[in-house]
Order: structure tokens, then sequence, then C-alpha cells
């Protein structure tokens, strides 16, 4: 999920957007957790928006969780700072998530599903898939890794479901790494990622979905941003 978004943030600002950009979890300082156009927030915002949501927050008899609460901090400086695209990364599952508190996104993405929080999830990835499936809404569009076919066949139905178009990652096709990134080539095109990893290439396919998504619905993503965004992003 994580370097879906990254690469799908990327691309959108080189494309000239305004980015939010909401990962989890932070790796070196809590404030990666919420950017906007690569920047971390600042340390007067978070503190600023922090007191409000909790002013709030502590007069709710059922107390938010801390995720809610950095959600609802991110939402707030999101909004202050105008962005164009805000580039939510759920945190665990997807139905009952607090990202999905959104309405229907431009696009829905499911990345690669596996057996993880299956305490909460179900022990199956079919389960698995269904909750995942809970960020699926009517108007949105939907992009998905090239997933299992048992998992395929959820998101399928649910998409036919809720009358939503979805797009299916295209086959990619490794042609050179090293140590510093590798290019691959798909639909005819090559591009060079500077991430490692098989993985990594089958997530870039996504992501080339996820632009495709976009386009049809007339946001304007130059080819150019495309490349540039493979080939600079950082996770």
């Amino acid at each position: 999920k994580g370097s879906i978004c990254a690469m799908t943030e990327r691309i959108l600002r080189e494309a000239g957007y305004r980015t939010g950009f909401y990962p989890s979890p932070y790796l070196e300082d809590f404030r990666e957790r919420i950017q906007v156009n690569g920047e971390l927030i600042t340390k007067e915002a978070l503190t600023r928006i922090t007191e409000r949501v909790a002013s709030v927050a502590d007069m709710m008899e059922d107390h938010p969780s801390q995720f809610e609460l950095i959600t609802a901090i991110g939402m707030l400086y999101f909004l202050e700072q105008e962005c164009d695209f805000v580039v939510l990364e759920v945190g665990m599952g997807g139905a009952l998530d607090s990202t999905n508190v959104i309405d229907a996104p431009e696009t829905a993405v499911i990345a690669n599903i596996g057996l993880d929080h299956t305490e909460y999830l179900g022990d199956t990835i079919e389960k698995i898939a269904e909750t995942k499936c809970g960020i699926i809404k009517s108007g949105s569009s939907v992009v998905s890794y090239p997933n299992v076919s048992s998992v395929m066949e959820i998101i399928r139905n649910t998409c036919k479901e809720k009358q939503v178009p979805l797009y299916e990652a295209k086959d990619a096709e490794s042609l050179y790494r090293d140590l510093y990134g590798q290019k691959f080539l798909s639909e005819g095109k090559e591009y060079v990622l500077s991430l490692l990893g098989n993985n990594q290439i089958r997530n870039a396919a996504t992501v080339l979905s996820v632009v495709e998504a976009l386009r049809d619905k007339g946001h304007a993503i130059p080819e150019e941003a495309v490349s540039q965004g493979l080939s600079q992003v950082k996770w």
C-alpha cells in the first residue's frame, strides 16, 4: 500500500498538483504521517491542530483511537493547505478504517492482499478481500493489483454491485535492474523505477492503472510526469 501511494503522490506532484499524503506508519519522524507536496506537516501546525482535535475528542464519551485522531488532524491540515489531491493510505482493512470516512474517492485502490491482521480482518484472503472492498463506493472508480483469482472475483463482483468501473493492473516485464533502480516495460512503454524488487514492478503497474483511471475522470497527467514520478519516488 505504501509504495503504491508514494508513487501515485509523486506522479501527481510532478503533474503540477498540490498533493496531500497520509501514509502509515512513520519511520523516523511522526510528522511523516501528514505531508503536503513532499513536505512534512510543520511542528506549529501539528501542535495547533492537535489541540483543536483534542478539545473535541476529550468531550466524547466514546473517545477516538490514536489513529482516528491522527486521521482527523491530517484531514484538517489538508483542508487548510487546499490540496488538489489527497492520497490516503488505509491503516488496516478498509470498511471500518478511519480513512474510509470520506465520500467516494476519485479512485479507490486495492493493493496486494495477503494474510495480515487475521484476528481483525478474517482468516482467509477471501474474507480479508471482502473487508478491503469496503472502500469501494458508488461514484468512484477502482484499481486493483493483480491479485489471485478468488480475490479478483470478489473485487469484480463488488464493483459490479456498486456499478463502478474497475481497472486491473496490466502485465509488466522487468528489463534491467541494479542497486539504483530498475527498468520495466508495460504496454509497449519503458519506465525507470527508483524502487527495487519484482513486487515494486507490479506495484508500479498498478499505479499506471491509477493514472489511467484519473485521466478517464478528466484529470491532466502528462506522460512526462508519470516517467518522472516513477524515477524520482522515494519510499
